[in-house]
């Protein structure tokens, strides 16, 4: 009697368990590939860098203007949500930047920094 406890756990739901693990890192991946109402921009950085302190304010200085047309994200390289882009885009380098179409194709990979200007260009691209 005293068995049943743990055979039940082991039977249901410790597999229970590990679905949702599993699904719930598939979903993260899909988020690099998801298709979304506007086009996106994103940014992977990391805070002991300073090619990334750089380019991060360049992008605040132009976030205002393209906002409403794009959506705009830096992602440090340690967070979860970081993690599908760096698996599926092989990013071995930071700042690395996306940018997406609409329907959520990848446009361009940037590594490295990028100036006020270069960033204007391609946001202006994936409009």
């Amino acid at each position: 009697m005293k068995w049943n406890l743990p055979l039940i756990i082991a039977v249901f739901v410790l597999p229970l368990m590990i679905y949702t693990i599993l699904s719930t890192k598939q979903s993260n991946v899909d988020i690099a590939t998801a298709s979304t109402i506007k086009p996106r921009m994103v940014m992977i950085t990391s805070p002991m860098c300073g090619e990334c302190i750089k380019t991060k304010k360049e992008v605040e200085k132009i976030r205002p203007k393209y906002e409403n047309l794009i959506t705009i994200e830096v992602l440090e390289a340690t967070t979860e949500l970081a993690k599908p882009y760096i698996d599926k885009y092989n990013v071995n380098l930071v700042p690395t930047t996306f940018f997406f179409k609409k329907d959520g194709k990848l446009h361009k990979k940037i590594e490295g920094g990028m100036s006020e200007s270069m960033l204007e260009k391609q946001l202006k691209e994936i409009q």
